[in-house]
This record gives structure tokens, sequence and C-alpha cells, in this order.
């Protein structure tokens, strides 16, 4: 479509517009611009740290089996302040502190398993950190550019009022982002982090879950732990009608570490396991490069409606005098 001189530039901007987001339909890159748009928001999910959560985790843990060690080092601060059961503190601290032993050993193993997850995931996630931002840069003036063109000129549709406007129009940017012999190394790039990503997904997945297991079953333990023993066990209701504040203390922290949030790095790890680990490079480049091939035509109907825009407002004649010898320096 060549550009008339003194027709309306919205409509013949918008007539682009609409040809290309057909070629864009036909070509299938309704997937590509969903997949350049999860692939940043997982760039995002990545500078933030996925391991971050279970290192807070981490923490949280430190701090319940130090707790809990330091209730063992000091046995008579476990019974109640007051009560039948306070005349006999130290029989029922150290029989505490054996039932807190065993509960300290399973959360020992536990913060062992969180430490794993958290250097199973630091590593292949950093390595996916770096080859985003490097495929991020590749993809930028080409997949990312050339998703986004129909809407872009369709903007231009809905912005530009007169000839002048479609002068400036500068569709260098557009012609560039048609050549997408690029496109294959970074997507390969991508494709190639699926193994230690699937094996360090999957291991968090598990991980977490059992975590999850662990703590449900916490609560209880600790309960478990001050009951009156033997022989004095079917005094416990009577005898511990108040809880212990050293009981207390344990579930509040226990209740804490159940409350921290996992589902923001759950719901990330699987954009990066739907996004990457899925990833087959094909089904972004084949639709990029049919749409790069058939958004030709509307590219060059476009710069010839720009070219048309500075010739009718005198720009390409000014610039072509510009080059006359002797007479370039009037302008």
């Amino acid at each position: 479509m060549d550009a008339i001189p003194g027709a309306n530039p919205a409509e013949g901007l918008k007539k682009i517009a609409d040809e290309m987001k057909a070629k864009f339909d036909e070509a299938g890159m309704g997937s590509v611009d969903s997949f350049v748009d999860t692939l940043e928001e997982v760039k995002e999910m990545v500078e933030k740290g996925p391991a971050g959560i279970l290192e807070k985790m981490q923490g949280l843990f430190n701090d319940f089996k130090a707790k809990m060690q330091e209730l063992m080092d000091n046995p008579a601060s476990i019974a109640p302040g007051g009560g039948a059961i306070a005349a006999c503190g130290a029989w029922y601290g150290n029989a505490v502190v054996a039932k807190l032993g065993d509960l300290n050993k399973e959360a020992e193993k536990m913060l062992e398993a969180v430490k794993d997850l958290v250097s199973q995931i630091q590593e292949p996630m950093d390595k996916l950190g770096e080859t985003l931002k490097s495929a991020m840069s590749s993809l930028e003036g080409t997949v990312k550019k050339l998703a986004k063109l129909p809407s872009e000129v369709m903007s231009l549709a809905d912005t530009v009022k007169g000839p002048e406007e479609v002068a400036k129009i500068d569709t260098d940017p557009m012609k560039k982002c048609l050549d997408t012999s690029g496109i294959s190394s970074p997507l390969d790039a991508l494709a190639g982090l699926k193994e230690p990503l699937k094996a360090a997904i999957e291991a968090v997945k598990v991980g977490v879950d059992n975590l999850v297991d662990f703590l449900e079953s916490v609560p209880d333990k600790v309960k478990a732990a001050f009951d009156v023993p033997m022989p004095l066990c079917f005094m416990t209701q009577m005898l511990l009608a108040q809880a212990p504040e050293a009981m207390t203390q344990l579930l509040d922290m226990v209740d804490g570490m159940k409350k921290l949030d996992m589902a923001p790095m759950k719901r990330g790890l699987g954009q990066v396991r739907d996004t990457i680990c899925d990833l087959n490079p094909e089904t972004v480049s084949e639709p990029v490069k049919k749409f790069a091939e058939s958004a030709k035509e509307q590219v060059e109907s476009l710069d010839k409606m720009v070219s048309g825009a500075k010739l009718a407002s005198g720009g390409g004649v000014k610039d072509a005098l510009k080059a006359v010898p002797g007479v370039g320096k009037l302008f």
C-alpha cells in the first residue's frame, strides 16, 4: 500500500496494522507473545531469588532448634510455675528433655534437608538468571519487538493525526526486527538448562511437601513432649491445666514456620518448569520466522507511507538538496 498525499494517515496506518495482525494470527504468534511475557516474569522471579523463602525457613528452623536446645540445657525451666507438678520440676523437666531430644533429632534432619534444597536450587537458578539476562538481551530487538509490532502500529494509528507526525515515524527498528537470523542461539541456550532445572524443581517439590508434612506433625509432638510421664501420666490434664511457657514458645515458633508463604516460590518454579523445562525452541522460532517473512510487505508499506509524508512536508526535498554541493549550506 503506497502512501497517498492528502489521505487520512490514521486510516492508512490502521489498514497496515490490521494486515499485520492477520499475518500475526496466521503465523501463531500469540503463543510467542505469551512466551516472551512469561520469560519477563520468570526473569523477575529469578532476580528476587526463589531460594530466599527456603533460606528464611532455614533461619526459622535454626531458631526453633536453638530454643529446644536452650530448654534441654536447663530442664528446671520447663516445668509450670505453680501447681503440683512444680514440686517435682526436675523429674518432670528431665522427662520432657528426653522427648525434646528425639524431636530435636528429627528437626535436625529436616533442617539438613532444607539446606540441601537451598543448595540444589541455587546453582541452576543462578545459571538460569545469567542465561535469561543474555537471552532477553538478544530477543529484545527481534522476537520481543516483532511480537509487539501489530499493536505498535495500531497505537500509531490511534495517535498520529497528520502527515507531519507520520514523517517522524522511525521504521528502522521495525526493519531490524524482521531479521530473525539470531533467534536460535538464545532459545537453544535456554533449552540447554532443561535437565538441571527439572532435577532441582522436582527435588524442591518433594522437599517442600515433606517439610509441610513435618510441620503439620510437630505441634502434636511438642505437646506430647510436655505430657506428664509415667506413673503420673493419667494426671496430665489436671496437672497441666495451664500450658508451660516453654511449650507455648515452641508452638508459637512452629506456627510461624507454618505461616511462611511458600506459594510464590512454588508458583515461580511452576513457571520455570512450564516455560523453560518444556521449551521446544521450534515452537517459538518457526512462528517468528513465518511472521517476520510475511510482515515484510506491511513494513515496506509503512516505510513508503513515511517517505511519502516526508516528501509532502518538504523534508525529503530538503534532505536531497542538502547533499548538493554549494546548495546544502543554504539549509
